[in-house]
């Protein structure tokens, strides 16, 4: 790989590889001049010095958006492309202003023919199940980058394929080596056709209740068209069943609504209409498009069974690889109430599909732990573009009932409002971006600054990294924008917001965790936050209480402590001191050998829980305070007259100069005794989080 063009730029971008290969970086300090006669080939101009160790760069994909150009770079090693590998470049009025993203150190991986499928091989896997007729067109030997921090990356197949009964263009990623099939998804697309269906505009409790064309239909008959294909379907413990409920009378789908009812035409036509026209918004506003096929499949009417074979309808909608093709689905269920009926929460869950398409957005095991703050990113997105093309604040008012599922309007903050779980957290972005758009006299402007910081970040991206980018952005759309931004961003503290929340003592804060049965391989799931306490110079002992709620197990929240640097999380778990969690109250104290407290240090708690399911906690820090020393004994009378009592109103001696005043913390306090001994090694954790990472975010309920 050549080097880059600016010195300029070497450093900053050594930052997303060098400093913390884990973790995605966005860098946004950035105005450099670009070179070249395109958008794509002034970014590689500008981002070529970046690279991952025997790996080069390629244009996957150029975005044109208001004032210039998104350029989403991938990644080649040994002339084969690197899925998965991401760098976005921005280009605003002819300058590259940001960069963000994440590539792969791919140098190690082995690409001898030796072992390996050939394409006939992988062929015949990806046409296994098609039906007769089938055929591959094209075969692609790639490099899949692994799951996890120490997984391998692999070579794979990208196979393009057509079936004939019935009729379709697919493709599939095997493994090289196993022959797996990875994942399947169609590419095809249609032409529009239009019908008419009955539908709420936006939901019952707003309505009305109209007839409106269905457009894009690309058999009168069914509703499946250009932009989604509805069904009605149960998933089973092995697979999925489904059918077509909405059959056209005279042409149209006019049916009455019936909710609940778990076999309702009328949620089909409605969830048909408020996709497609979602969808057709967010390319018209923004430029949007799906990689490959347009068409989503939407699953209506969502019912599950359980091993006894008991059906019951699915209370949620979500985001998620339903049928295991490898394309996400719209999954829509209910409750007492159908979540199809309600418009805001399909315009929710297909921006989460949005999302999938350009940065992502996911989880990760980092060095702190468990980063749930894309997942946040994500559901403040899908709550903000629902609502801005809503006009409404609130998100869900059927679905939700009374005041909705989630109000926009109202205080969020960081570090305050943190607690760790995506759809609470989502709220701190949410409502900060809504306060700014509210004060906006033409609010389209910013929707577009908005959609460009959705795009232009990357998987592992966090609230500091979409704030910076939303600052920068709006800044170079209007200076007066971009200072309304900055203030509401500082207000609300999302800053150099971080994952290490201040906890002073005698503060009760809030948290959420997963379980072990959403990250299998781990002892113990670690919490998306870390606490950081500054203990008083004159403490004499430190009491960290940890207490959850969970419903399935007596195991729940333990916690990891460290002195002086944060709870170092990887292979192994780098810490001072652990609390199980069958133990309520860890102390630190100036005299406990094994507990040892360091007056005046910083001390970081990581919470983790070793129970299988999620579960709330609160965590509280007490530094008892030491009380005034004991009086001395009063001198034994000689048979005189006893003492006089004291006068109430008269005003204690003072101490003699150099002496410690009475009650003096410090003088009671002791020497501070030093926490010695290096650091204990936890038990080696697996790094099946990651493996996780791509169902959690996928399946990303309302």
């Amino acid at each position: 790989m050549t080097c880059g063009r600016s010195s300029r730029l070497l450093p900053l971008l050594a930052l997303l590889l060098v400093s913390q290969p884990a973790l995605a970086r966005t860098l946004v300090e950035l105005d450099l001049p670009i070179a070249g006669s395109t958008p794509a080939s002034a970014a590689l101009a500008g981002a070529e010095a970046l690279g991952a160790k025997g790996a080069s760069l390629e244009v996957v994909q150029v975005y044109a958006i208001e004032g210039g150009t998104v350029v989403r770079l991938g990644q080649r090693h040994g002339g084969l492309r690197v899925l998965g590998s991401a760098l976005a470049v921005m280009i605003q009025r002819g300058r590259i202003v940001a960069l963000t993203g994440r590539l792969h150190d791919v140098a190690g991986v082995e690409l001898a023919p030796g072992g390996l499928l050939t394409r006939a091989t992988a062929e015949a896997a990806a046409l296994a199940g098609e039906g007769p007729g089938a055929s591959a067109r094209r075969a692609e030997l790639a490099i899949w980058p692994g799951r996890g921090l120490s997984a391998k990356p692999e070579p794979v197949w990208q196979v393009d394929t057509a079936s004939a009964r019935p009729f379709g263009l697919w493709r599939a990623i095997v493994h090289a080596r196993s022959g797996r099939v990875l994942w399947r998804r169609s590419t095809i697309q249609h032409l529009d056709q239009q019908v008419l269906g009955r539908v709420y505009l936006h939901n019952p409790a707003t309505g009305p209740l109209v007839d409106e064309p269905l457009l894009g239909l690309a058999d009168p008959a069914i509703l499946a068209g250009s932009y989604a294909d509805v069904m009605s379907c149960t998933a089973t413990q092995t697979h999925l069943e489904c059918v077509r409920l909405a059959k056209p009378k005279d042409g149209h789908f006019l049916f009455a609504p019936s909710d609940p009812d778990l076999s309702d035409p009328f949620a089909e036509v409605q969830a048909y209409y408020h996709v497609d026209t979602f969808h057709r918004f967010m390319h018209r506003r923004f430029g949007f498009k799906r990689q490959g096929s347009q068409r989503i499949d939407v699953f209506a009417n969502l019912k599950v069974t359980d091993k006894t074979g008991k059906v019951s309808g699915y209370p949620n909608a979500f985001f998620g690889d339903l049928d295991g093709d490898g394309q996400g689905d719209l999954s829509i269920g209910q409750t007492s109430r159908d979540y199809a009926y309600d418009g805001d929460v399909v315009y929710h869950e297909f921006t989460h599909s949005a999302v999938s398409e350009t940065s992502g957005l996911e989880p990760d095991l980092d060095e702190l732990g468990y980063n749930a703050m894309p997942l946040a990113l994500n559901e403040g997105f899908a709550d903000l573009f629902s609502s801005l093309f809503s006009g409404d604040p609130v998100v869900g008012e059927y679905a939700g009932a009374g005041g909705g599922i989630r109000n926009l309007v109202g205080t969020a903050s960081c570090p305050a409002s943190l607690t760790g779980e995506s759809h609470s957290d989502g709220l701190i972005w949410g409502r900060t971006v809504w306060a700014i758009r509210a004060r906006q006299h033409r609010p389209e402007g910013f929707d577009q600054v908005l959609y460009k910081t959705m795009v232009g970040l990357t998987l592992h991206a966090e609230l500091a990294d979409a704030a910076a980018l939303l600052q920068k952005l709006a800044t170079l759309h209007d200076p007066a924008l971009g200072a309304d931004v900055a203030q509401e961003l500082k207000a609300r503290g999302l800053e150099g917001c971080s994952r290490i929340v201040p906890l002073a003592p005698g503060q009760t804060l809030k948290g959420y965790l997963l379980g072990r049965a959403y990250l299998p391989g781990l002892p113990a799931a670690p919490g998306p936050l870390q606490y950081r306490v500054d203990v008083p110079a004159d403490a004499v002992q430190v009491d960290v209480k940890l207490s959850g709620v969970q419903m399935f197990s007596s195991k729940i929240a333990g916690a990891y402590v460290r002195r002086g640097l944060p709870v170092a999380y990887g292979t192994k778990v780098t810490y001072d001191l652990a609390k199980p969690s069958n133990v309520s109250v860890l102390s630190l104290t100036l005299t406990d050998t094994k507990n040892l407290l360091q007056p005046g240090s910083s001390y970081y708690i990581l919470p983790v829980n070793e129970g299988s399911y999620e579960t709330t906690y609160s965590i509280q820090v007490e530094v008892p305070r030491p009380g005034p020393p004991e009086p001395p004994p009063a001198p034994a009378s000689d048979g005189g007259a006893p003492p006089p009592a004291p006068t109430p109103s008269a005003p204690p001696a003072a101490p003699p100069e150099g002496a410690p005043a009475t009650g003096d913390p410090a003088a009671a306090s002791g020497c501070a005794c030093q926490l010695g001994g290096a650091a204990a090694p936890a038990p080696l954790l697996g790094l099946a989080l990651l493996a996780l990472g791509v169902f959690v975010v996928r399946r990303r309920a309302r």
